[in-house]
């Protein structure tokens, strides 16, 4: 009976490392509790250049979110993560945390993104005492595709 306890104890605790290890999702739903992120805007306002009257303003841009929780579930931070090279940036990427949360959205100042470089970004929101979860990936400053450049014919030699 002994053997039977402890072998059923020890599956069971194999079992829960295999399921603890994945605390990042795209939809939420930790303990029965659900997280959403609904929204995501990104606000670009154009640099306004000094004259005699005025000072320069400038260029700034704003991301901004909405999320939903249901049941017991707590956001216990937010923001945006983001990458130059991963479609599907987290937060061991770069990540902007929100100091700006209202119970339903958040909004960071990106000062680190250029204009000049195109950036995968997506918000999340940690759960707490539940994981992350992350929006869609938007992307700014997206680069057209460079053309191709076709391949000249070689002329014979005679």
């Amino acid at each position: 009976m002994k053997a039977k306890i402890l072998l059923l104890s020890a599956l069971a605790a194999v079992g829960m490392m295999f399921t603890a290890c994945d605390d990042d999702d795209d939809k939420g739903n930790f303990d029965g509790q659900d997280a959403a992120i609904t929204k995501v805007e990104v606000i670009k306002t154009p640099a306004v250049d000094a004259t005699e009257t005025t000072e320069a303003v400038p260029a700034s841009l704003i991301l901004k979110a909405q999320y939903k929780m249901a049941g017991d579930a707590v956001c216990s931070g937010a923001g945006f993560c983001y990458s130059t090279t991963s479609e599907t940036p987290t937060i061991y990427d770069n990540a902007i945390r929100s100091t700006d949360i209202d119970g339903s959205s958040f909004s960071v100042d990106a000062e680190e993104i250029n204009d000049d470089e195109q950036y995968f970004v997506r918000a999340y929101v940690n759960v707490y005492k539940g994981g992350i979860v992350y929006s869609d990936t938007v992307v700014l400053n997206e680069k057209a595709p460079e053309p191709e450049t076709p391949e000249t014919p070689e002329t014979p030699t005679e």
